[in-house]
């Protein structure tokens, strides 16, 4: 994870003071990590507890935490600059430069993804999956999309799993849960409410939430347990999910192939058994294609 990109990211939902020491902090890593916390708060003309306000904003359990990873920025031998993708295309744009531009911004982002990614959040949350009694996901409109490929996911690996995308099967189902379950939800702006509606009845039943979300810091993030951030790229107000939607997938994806390699040999083997009955069914109908 590159905290100076997780810090760049969460800059708009930052307040005044805040945007203080993560500005100071972006423009002067070296020193930042060098400094104490009293010595950082003069020098960015911001009092301490803003500090320690900063670093829970970006999910960061302590400002030794934030200096360790500022050292790891500061000292990594590549220095990539951040993508800032752009969709504003001309009327009538040939397909090559449509393609040519959707294809570049999903290499910068999928790159982004993977400097968000936080590697106790990830084993943390494989373990929970593979000791709950059933992991329920939920998602809707484009976030429904990536809610379905976990779950299809998951019961490929043998994990018992739910989806409802209907809202009152959410609320009806997070009013069910217990403490044995895991709550998965989507939603890349963190403030939907019919997502938050359910998170909310389940975390008073003492539920484990997980949750992929856009960065900086929003509703669901403040309730979830288990936080996969992705790059704050496409406006609350698109025309439709695009990149946000692939960044979500790329997630499940790495998540996926965690669970997998806990246990290489009964993961391959579920996965060929499914795969052969569907394989099976396609062949009894006429189809060809493989599963």
């Amino acid at each position: 994870m590159s905290i100076s990109y997780l810090i760049q990211e969460s800059l708009p939902n930052c307040s005044p003071s805040e945007q203080q020491i993560a500005r100071f902090v972006l423009e002067h890593p070296a020193e930042a990590m060098r400094l104490s916390i009293s010595d950082l708060a003069a020098s960015a003309h911001v009092s301490t507890a803003a500090i320690t306000r900063l670093c829970k904003r970006i999910h960061v359990s302590s400002f030794n935490t934030l200096k360790l990873l500022l050292a790891k920025d500061v000292y990594s031998p590549e220095k990539g600059e951040v993508f800032l993708p752009d969709f504003n295309f001309e009327t009538n744009a040939p397909m090559e430069a449509i393609a040519s531009t959707l294809i570049q911004t999903a290499i910068g982002n999928f790159q982004n993804v993977g400097k968000l990614l936080n590697e106790t959040t990830l084993f943390d949350t494989v373990s929970v999956i593979l000791h709950s009694r059933s992991v329920h996901i939920y998602g809707i409109g484009a976030s429904a999309v990536a809610a379905m490929d976990l779950q299809q996911k998951l019961t490929r690996l043998g994990i018992l799993s739910t989806f409802h995308q209907e809202s009152h099967m959410q609320l009806t189902a997070a009013t069910t849960l217990t403490p044995a379950d895991l709550f998965f939800a989507f939603s890349y702006s963190g403030e939907t409410k019919e997502i938050l509606a359910p998170v909310q009845i389940a975390k008073e039943n003492g539920v484990k939430v997980a949750a992929v979300t856009r960065v900086g810091g929003n509703s669901l993030s403040k309730l979830a347990d288990f936080i996969f951030c992705i790059p704050d790229t496409e406006s609350l107000s698109r025309h439709g999910a695009t990149i946000s939607r692939m960044n979500q997938l790329l997630v499940i994806d790495v998540l996926y192939t965690a669970l997998i390699t806990r246990d290489m040999e009964q993961s391959i083997e579920n996965i060929a058994r499914t795969g052969k009955v569907v394989a099976s069914h396609r062949q009894n109908n006429g189809q060809n294609d493989v599963f």
